[in-house]
């Protein structure tokens, strides 16, 4: 699957959405968005997005299960996307449960997943 748009612009739309399901594909759409990112050189990924839009991004992700509904991805991909999103984050809650999440996947992953 090709992705149309860049991920900081897939999860600034994230947080605006009001359907539910809209906002689902959305925030599916940024994850992958993250993994493919990672291969290509240059700034990061989320550079772009103001932090404040990315906390609340990650919250809402939190808050309504979309994070755990993540298992459509490789785990070696989750865990490259988890790893991206949390690393712009301040330290915190939301910072410390996504990192919680990409431990968990690599502790549990294949050497692949952990190579990743």
């Amino acid at each position: 699957m090709r992705v149309r748009s860049t991920p900081h612009l897939l999860l600034a739309r994230f947080v605006s959405e009001v359907d539910p399901g809209e906002q689902k594909a959305t925030f599916r759409q940024a994850l992958v968005a993250l993994a493919q990112a990672v291969q290509d050189l240059g700034p990061p990924p989320l550079d772009e997005l103001d932090p404040v839009v990315l906390e609340a991004a990650l919250h809402l992700a939190l808050e309504r299960g979309y994070l755990d509904e993540s298992d459509f991805m490789a785990p070696s991909d989750r865990a490259v996307a988890l790893y991206e999103l949390s690393s712009p984050l301040a330290p915190g809650a939301v910072k410390r449960e996504i990192r919680r999440r990409v431990f968990a996947l690599l502790y549990e992953g294949s050497c692949g997943t952990f190579v990743a």
